[in-house]
């Protein structure tokens, strides 16, 4: 029977839920709505009754749908609120308000007149509508405040709490349960001129007391000027105690000013009462015990109230010391064999080989599940801590931390000087300083607050790379890390590397976490027959991605498709065009080329049925992408009506199989479009591509992905790991740029990836390259072998080595 009667009790709450309304179809708790403050003014600080008077402008930021009404300022008394207006872009929105009124707060006052007080804006929202998250990266407050008996940096501390109340707060969906409340505090620290107290305080109090030990002074038998200096110090003391007693605080408890004044009092009756009983001594004939006595009082009254006031001034407030975060867990498996034998066409650089994702890890590594695991950092820096701080000048200073004990793989200990060697190197354009505080600490601060500021830094062995970066610079830094091995904080060291040939890594002893499962693992290079052959002769375990070609893969899955793997991939082939080409750097030629490619037939012929067509970079079209079709009748009348008819153009690729594959079946769709092709043979297309102005149309390939730099897709060229930044053609103009600063400046992960969104469908209209299709990736892989199949196609081949292992 009860459990009948819960049955009807919760289909009549359901019922009732859905007759009276339900949940506002924006309710998604998973959905993170940003809020930010600048503060204008503080009018009036009332510590007794424990309000402030503010004047602040808030707004929200948010993606969907939102009722902005909703957001409420926790902790206001009486506050107006004054809309500013509503705007958006795309499914981004905006909502601003000036507020104006009071606020309260708890100023804690025992420390008077060394408080700190804390002044915050402390907004809430029901998990019904949504997460809060601080917008710190726009907040900020007016370098002065109508406060003037307070200093203060102008310079938030955001606070990110949550709050669990036994009440549904009047929410329908949740009728009879607890609702969880989101609040994002914004808090300003005002502390009183300590000069100005002294001044005002302090140095009257000594003089009084100092006025009342006079007495002591004087001989014992004047009483009469001893016991009235002795009573007016103590009038003054009372008088000035009332004259003070507005700017005093009326607490239910002792204030360090008011124990000053009760040690003035102390001093000041106790030397009172020596002069009244040193006079009796002397009227009873007993000069030298007056005497004793006051020579004692001299000495041990002020030492007695210096002692006493030490004792009451507070010592500097208990600044919280955070906790390193735990180190990541990691899981291991035994492998039943130890050594990993990986089978490669091509290996001309340690940094592109598949060691590199297991021996040179960042500080803060990113996993195969794109979460950032600290292993050799103490603290993530985020917006809920003090690591990130958002000065009060627009610049962003973010502090990153080494754990204790650190080694590269060597054994030698981390430095400073590792932290900055891969600063100087790059010379990032939006970093003004970095610098190191102390050997396990980097403190770098950027011109503005930009989301790359709080990517993960490098970390090079100074005392391996030093003498390199100092003799050649960036170039032969490069050169060097590219060709030998040296340290790394991974879980495996690769001990032998010979371009071309061939590659061995073992484990890291000095890596924090278990050992890999795998003992050591080994590369060698071959062309794609030679690696078909040691393959099926139990040479070689593994293959790396594309190492044989789409007809070798199709051969083989016939008699062995348990080894064989033809899979889609994130890499597209394209043609990019030199932009600085007379003909190529028109749009309009572009888009006449595009519409003759007949890609369908490409990716047929090269990939069968695991060839995709590319229409952008990334397989997964982002909103309003342009998709071109193929219309060989079109694209041949407009390069007529340019007249580019029996034009010259140069196809350039790279030596491998496959790339010169690509590059026949692309030759007939250009020369019916009108061109006369010349194809030019290079070693590899890297290079070509980085640097720009090869004279004609290179074929190239690359990783498409949403989170890559969006200056990657647009023909710049590239230079000490960063793209340029002042150069412009058609494809890219000064509108592109504009909204590639914005996405620069965009930290929230939902605007920015909404502008790189927008960026990548605007590649599709004005085609800074011309998409042809997306690789069709094979891999040849011993069944035994488990883990690598777990690696996301967005990341590079490797990662996550240390958990592959071979099932018995």
């Amino acid at each position: 029977m009860p459990e009948s009667s819960a049955k009807i009790a919760t289909a009549a709450a359901v019922l009732l839920v859905l007759l009276l309304g339900h949940a506002p179809a924006h309710a998604d708790a998973s959905r993170d709505v940003y809020v930010g403050v600048y503060l204008h003014d503080v009018t009036r600080f009332q510590l007794r009754d424990g309000m402030v008077d503010v004047d602040f402008e808030l707004w929200a930021k948010w993606r969907g749908d939102f009722d902005p009404e909703q957001l409420q300022v926790a902790n206001a008394a009486t506050l107006n609120r004054t809309p500013l207006g509503e705007a958006s872009d795309r499914d981004w929105h905006t909502a601003r308000w000036r507020m104006r009124g009071t606020l309260r707060g708890e100023f804690p006052m025992q420390r008077f007149p060394y408080d700190e007080q804390r002044v915050a804006v402390v907004l809430e929202l029901p998990e019904e509508y949504g997460r809060l998250v601080p917008d710190a990266a726009g907040s900020g407050m007016a370098e002065r405040f109508s406060l003037t008996d307070w200093l203060y940096e102008p310079e938030f501390h955001p606070r990110v709490t949550e709050r669990t109340v036994s009440s549904d707060l009047g929410l329908l969906s949740r009728e009879g349960l607890p609702t969880t409340v989101h609040r994002v505090g914004y808090e300003v620290m005002l502390k009183r001129p300590i000069v100005t107290v002294a001044l005002k305080l302090f140095l009257p109090l000594a003089i009084i007391a100092l006025v009342s030990l006079v007495a002591l002074f004087l001989p014992g038998e004047t009483i009469a000027p001893r016991s009235s200096i002795g009573v007016t110090a103590l009038l003054s003391c009372f008088a000035f105690q009332f004259t003070v007693a507005d700017s005093l605080p009326s607490v239910s408890y002792l204030t360090l000013a008011d124990i000053l004044f009760l040690i003035a009092y102390f001093l000041s009756s106790i030397a009172l009462v020596v002069s009244i009983v040193s006079h009796s001594l002397v009227r009873t004939a007993k000069p030298r015990a007056s005497l004793w006595l006051d020579r004692t009082a001299r000495v041990v009254l002020p030492v007695g109230a210096f002692v006493a006031v030490w004792a009451a001034i507070p010592g500097p407030a208990v600044v919280e010391v955070l906790q390193p975060q735990p180190l990541p867990t990691d899981t291991r498996a035994e492998s039943a064999r130890p050594v990993l034998r990986i089978g490669a066409n091509r290996m001309t650089s340690l940094l592109g080989s598949p060691l590199n994702a297991v021996a040179y890890w960042e500080p803060l590594h990113e996993d195969i599940d794109h979460t950032h695991k600290p292993w050799f950092l103490e603290h993530t820096p985020g917006i809920d801590n003090d690591f990130v701080r958002f000065l009060a000048d627009g610049r962003l200073e973010i502090t990153w931390k080494l754990r204790e004990g650190v080694r590269w793989s060597d054994g030698r200990p981390v430095v400073a000087r590792d932290l900055t060697l891969p600063w100087d190197a790059y010379e990032p354009e939006h970093a003004v300083r970095w610098q190191a505080p102390d050997d396990r600490t980097l403190v770098v601060t950027w011109d503005g607050r930009l989301a790359e500021a709080l990517e993960t830094p490098l970390v090079w062995p100074s005392h391996v790379l030093e003498e390199t970066f100092r003799d050649g610079g960036y170039d032969a830094l490069r050169d060097f890390r590219r060709a030998n091995p040296h340290p790394g904080l991974g879980p495996y060291r690769v001990v032998e590397f010979e371009a071309g040939t061939r590659a061995v890594a073992e484990r890291n002893p000095e890596f924090p976490g278990s050992p890999g499962n795998l003992e050591r693992i080994e590369i060698q290079v071959a062309d794609s027959e030679a690696l078909i052959r040691a393959f099926e002769a139990g040479e070689i375990d593994l293959t790396i991605p594309n190492a044989i070609t789409m007809d070798q893969a199709l051969e083989l899955r016939r008699t062995r498709p348990d080894a064989v793997h033809i899979q889609a991939s994130p890499f597209f082939t394209f043609l990019n065009p030199d932009m600085n080409h007379p003909l190529l750097g028109r749009l309009e030629v572009r888009r006449a080329m595009l519409r003759g490619l007949n890609r369908e037939r490409i990716a047929r012929e090269v990939y069968g049925d695991a060839g995709r067509v590319a229409h952008a970079p990334v397989s997964d079209l982002p909103p309003g992408a342009t998709i071109t079709p193929y219309e060989p009748a079109v694209a041949r009348a407009e390069m007529e009506r340019l007249g580019l008819v029996g034009s010259t153009i140069d196809l350039i690729t790279a030596e491998t199989e496959m790339d010169q594959r690509l590059g026949e079946v692309l030759v007939p769709d250009l020369r019916a479009m009108g061109w006369v092709v010349r194809v030019r043979t290079i070693p590899s297309t890297h290079r070509a591509y980085l640097d720009q102005g090869h004279g004609g149309l290179l074929l190239h390939i690359l990783r498409g992905a949403r989170d890559a730099l969006p200056r990657r897709y647009w023909s710049l060229p590239l230079s000490q790991g960063a793209y340029a930044t002042d150069v412009r053609h058609d494809a890219y103009t000064d509108d592109i740029h504009d909204l590639v600063e914005r996405e620069k400046h965009a930290l929230y992960p939902e605007r920015r990836r909404q502008l790189r969104d927008a960026l990548l469908a605007l590649t599709t209209e004005r085609l800074p390259n011309l998409p042809c299709v997306f690789v069709a990736q094979r891999i040849l892989a011993d069944p035994a072998l488990v883990g690598w199949s777990d690696v996301p196609a967005d990341m590079m081949f490797g990662t996550g080595m240390e958990q592959w292992h071979f099932r018995p």
